[in-house]
């Protein structure tokens, strides 16, 4: 396993005393972060387009309906990218005898 459970309580700690972290920790935690931000901003775009603030898609939903949304090539990348952070997370997350750091 490239990653001792251990690391990611220390880098939390370090990250919550404003401590860069380096590595493998680093490169899970961007994961993360990288893919939050982006279902994030793409949920609220979507709520701002259907003036609902109270839609709430999850996660596989939405990006799977962006990359089937019919001839608009863009909104078929946005979820094509989107399925791309979010594997790239759940590696991150729930797979830890792979390596983050190296890809």
């Amino acid at each position: 396993m490239p990653i001792d459970p251990r690391e990611f309580a220390e880098a939390a700690e370090k990250l919550r005393n404003g401590v860069a972290i380096k590595g493998e920790v680093c490169a899970r935690t961007v994961a993360g972060r990288a893919y939050y931000a982006a279902y994030l901003a793409t949920r609220q775009a979507i709520r701002n387009q259907y003036k609902d603030p109270s839609l709430n898609p999850g996660h596989a939903d939405l990006y799977e309906a962006l990359k089937r949304r019919g001839r608009d090539s863009t909104v078929q990348l946005i979820g094509a990218a989107l399925a791309g952070l979010y594997s790239r997370r759940t590696d991150a997350d729930y797979y830890p005898e792979l390596s983050m750091s190296g890809s």
